[in-house]
C-alpha cells in the first residue's frame, strides 16, 4: 500500500448547525454542498472537510466522530493488505469520484483509504 497523502477529514456531529458556521466564520471555509445534514467545504489543496448531521446517511460515515481519510494508489488492494494484516475493515463502497473503506486502527479510532475511481 502507499499512501499518497490526507485527502479528506469528516465529522458526524449532533451541532451541525454551529459546527457548519464555525468552519465558515472562523475557518473561512465556503461550502460547494450545504444541505440538510451535509455540508461539504473543498479545500485549495484538492482535499475536503466535510460535516455530517447526526442523521444524515453519510456514505457510511460511523455514528459520531472524525474520520481522517488517506488516498492510496489501489483501494482495493490496500483493503485486501489490511484484512491480510487482521484489521477490522469495511466492505468498499463507492461514490461518483471515489471508492473508500473504513478501518479500526490500533488506536481504536476509525480512519479511511480512498482511491479515485478508474484510477
Amino acid at each position: 500500500m502507499v499512501v499518497k497523502g490526507l485527502i479528506w477529514l469528516g465529522t458526524r456531529t449532533e451541532n451541525f448547525t454551529d459546527t457548519v458556521a464555525f468552519a465558515e466564520r472562523v475557518l473561512g471555509m465556503t461550502p460547494t454542498d450545504l444541505s440538510p445534514g451535509l455540508a461539504l467545504f473543498p479545500l485549495a489543496d484538492g482535499s475536503a472537510f466535510e460535516v455530517f448531521g447526526p442523521d444524515h446517511p453519510g456514505g457510511g460515515h460511523p455514528a459520531r466522530g472524525v474520520v481522517g481519510g488517506f488516498e492510496v494508489d489501489d483501494v482495493a488492494s490496500a483493503r485486501d493488505e489490511l484484512v491480510a494484516e487482521g484489521v477490522e475493515v469495511s466492505e468498499l463502497e463507492e461514490g461518483a469520484w471515489w471508492c473508500w473503506a473504513y478501518f479500526r486502527a490500533s488506536d481504536g479510532n476509525l480512519y479511511e483509504i480512498a482511491g479515485r475511481r478508474g484510477a
